[in-house]
């Protein structure tokens, strides 16, 4: 469990916590998501890590209500409620890549289409 430590409300269905997640802010990397799991639901819901501050120990979760999963009761959460929430998740072969990649444009296409590849052995 994490304390949120600073909730910003942009609108009624979008905020910003901070979130004093330590071991997440030290592993988390570009990318990455967490679950956060609300009490009487199922399955937990993903959210993508806007920022984070291994300094500090922080995570920056943004917090935006759409579509038929959406889960409202995540914007009932107040500063200093505590919250269950795992991770960081996701893009795992980025940290055992860290290799460059390269972006290549076909800008004969209608479209200008651009696709990356990285050196993958």
């Amino acid at each position: 469990m994490y304390e949120i430590s600073r909730i910003h409300r942009f609108s009624s269905i979008q905020c910003l916590w901070v979130v004093h997640a330590p071991g997440i802010a030290r592993d988390a990397i570009p990318g990455q998501f967490v679950t956060v799991r609300v009490d009487g639901r199922d399955d937990p819901v993903p959210i993508g890590i806007a920022d984070f501050d291994a300094e500090q120990g922080t995570i920056n979760l943004i917090i935006h209500l759409h579509g038929d999963d959406a889960e409202p009761r995540l914007l009932e959460f107040q500063e200093g409620d505590l919250c269950d929430i795992q991770g960081p998740v996701g893009i795992e072969q980025i940290r055992a890549l860290r290799s460059p990649v390269s972006l290549t444009c076909d800008m004969d296409s209608p479209f200008g289409s651009c696709c990356s590849t990285s050196n993958v052995l």
